[in-house]
C-alpha cells in the first residue's frame, strides 16, 4: 500500500532525528551540505514552475491537492500561505540587507500583522532597525495582500539546527541547516569566461560567470591542494594551474577522467545586479500550515 502524505512526512522526520544523533559531525554536515544544495536546486525549479501557473491561471486548482500545497508552502509560493507571500515580498529588501550583514525572518502573520526577527547586525542598531523597518513595511505593502503592520521582535529565538520544519499533528518538528546568503559582488562586473576570487568570512571562493548564470566553487584545488587563483577556464572546464587536475565549471566534477575529489560547490544566486553567494550554514525555517 502507498504510504499517506503524513507517513512520509513522519518517517523524515525520525531519519533527520537518527542522523543528528550519529556521532560522526563530519558526514552530518556533508549530508546536510548535499540536502541544502539539493534544496536550493529545487527552489529554482519551484519557483519557475509556480510563476508558469500563475501566468496560465491553473495554479489555484493545482493547490487543492495536499502534497502541492506542501511542496509550494515549503519554497514559499503557496499564495494562499501568508507567511510564504511574506517571505516572498521580503526577497526584494533581502540583498540590501545581506550586503550589510542582516537578515530578516518571517515569525507569523497574524490578521494582516507581519512579524519579523531581525539577524546579524541589523540587530543591533537603532538607526539600521529604523531604516530596515521602513524598506519591509514597503516591500510587505507591495507583495503581501491585506498587510496592515509589520512587528520586529529583536530578541535572538531559542537555538535551532536548522531548515526544514515540518509540522504535524503527534509528531515533533524537526529542522536541517539552510544556507545564508551574502552578497559577494555585482553581476556586470564579472567577466564572462575568467575565474574570480572573492572572499566571503574565513573561505577563498571562486566565482566562474558562464553567461546568465554564476556558479561558485572553493578556491582550493581538492588534489594538491593549491590555491586556484591562477585557474584557466576553457571549454567550460576549469584547469588546475599546479597538476592540470580539470573540473566542469558548473558542476565542479572532475572531467580528466582521473580518480580522485571533485571541487566543492557553494549555492549562487543572482537576483537583478546582485550575486549573492552561501558559504555557511544556519537556522532558517520553511514551515507548512501548522495543523
Amino acid at each position: 500500500m502507498k504510504p499517506s502524505l503524513d507517513e512520509l512526512i513522519h518517517e523524515l522526520n525520525a531519519r533527520i532525528q537518527n542522523l543528528e544523533a550519529l556521532p560522526l559531525p563530519q558526514v552530518r554536515e556533508e549530508v546536510f551540505a548535499v540536502l541544502n544544495l539539493t534544496d536550493f536546486i529545487h527552489r529554482q525549479g519551484v519557483e519557475q514552475l509556480a510563476k508558469h501557473l500563475v501566468e496560465r491561471g491553473a495554479l489555484e486548482e493545482l493547490l487543492q491537492d495536499p502534497a502541492i500545497s506542501l511542496l509550494f508552502t515549503l519554497y514559499d509560493q503557496n499564495p494562499n500561505h501568508q507567511a510564504s507571500l511574506a517571505e516572498h515580498a521580503l526577497e526584494l529588501v533581502r540583498p540590501y540587507m545581506q550586503s550589510h550583514g542582516g537578515e530578516v525572518e518571517v515569525v507569523d502573520v497574524q490578521e494582516g500583522v507581519v512579524h519579523v526577527r531581525l539577524r546579524g547586525a541589523c540587530k543591533t542598531c537603532a538607526a539600521s532597525t529604523a531604516t530596515l523597518k521602513h524598506g519591509i513595511e514597503v516591500a510587505l505593502r507591495q507583495g503581501l495582500p491585506g498587510f496592515k503592520e509589520v512587528a520586529v521582535h529583536e530578541s535572538e529565538p531559542e537555538e535551532s539546527s536548522g531548515l526544514l520544519e515540518l509540522p504535524m499533528a503527534g509528531h515533533t518538528p524537526v529542522t536541517v541547516k539552510a544556507p545564508v546568503f551574502a552578497q559577494v559582488g555585482l553581476f556586470s562586473s564579472l567577466p564572462e569566461g575568467k575565474p574570480i576570487l572573492v572572499q566571503l568570512g574565513e573561505k577563498n571562493i571562486l566565482l566562474v560567470r558562464l553567461g546568465p548564470e554564476v556558479n561558485a566553487f572553493d578556491a582550493t584545488c581538492p588534489v594538491c591542494g593549491r590555491g586556484l587563483e591562477a585557474a584557466k577556464l576553457s571549454a567550460n572546464v576549469l584547469v588546475c594551474p599546479w597538476q592540470n587536475c580539470a573540473y566542469d565549471a558548473r558542476s565542479g566534477r572532475r572531467v580528466d577522467g582521473q580518480a580522485g575529489p571533485h571541487l566543492r560547490v557553494y549555492p549562487v544566486s543572482v537576483q537583478g545586479e546582485c550575486v549573492l553567494l552561501a558559504a555557511d550554514l544556519a537556522p532558517r525555517a520553511i514551515i507548512s500550515e501548522r495543523p
